[in-house]
């Protein structure tokens, strides 16, 4: 499913690809694969450090924050 919402979503720089890169790391930390939830987490906060103010108040959600 994350797959096919990626191909969907063109701009890999988007706050909705930081999304995806989200639920995708969460479902690879549920599978005990944290080299695939690591990558994918960090590009998530790669883009959201680029794109959302510091005081924004999905930056500071410690859920979204699990590095």
């Amino acid at each position: 499913m994350v797959e096919t919402a990626w191909t969907a979503c063109e701009d890999k720089d988007s706050l909705e690809y930081a999304i995806l890169c989200h639920t995708a790391g969460s479902a690879y930390y549920e599978l005990n694969r944290v080299t695939d939830c690591r990558k994918h987490w960090t590009k998530m906060m790669e883009i959201r450090d680029t794109l959302l103010p510091e005081n924004d108040l999905e930056v500071s959600d410690p859920r979204l924050t699990a590095l």
